[in-house]
């Protein structure tokens, strides 16, 4: 009798550690997924930041060459 209730409970408690392992392993890859996405949404944030910067330039550059254009 004994020998059965400890291969049970060798049995319950290898599920239990293999779901732990499963477990432990699932929330580290989300928790690099959600660093990848944090990193990601960074550099959208620098391109966008970039882009706003040269379109305002250009925009500059092209009111003053419509004055210039104007005067001519």
């Amino acid at each position: 009798m004994k020998e059965v209730v400890g291969h049970l409970e060798g049995e319950t408690l290898n599920k239990m550690l293999d779901f732990l392992d499963k477990e432990m392993i699932r929330l580290i890859d989300e928790r690099k997924v959600h660093a990848l996405i944090l990193l990601a949404e960074r550099q959208r944030r620098r391109v966008e930041a970039t882009e706003a910067g040269e379109r305002f330039l250009e925009e500059e550059e092209r009111r003053s060459m419509d004055e210039v254009f104007k005067h001519v």
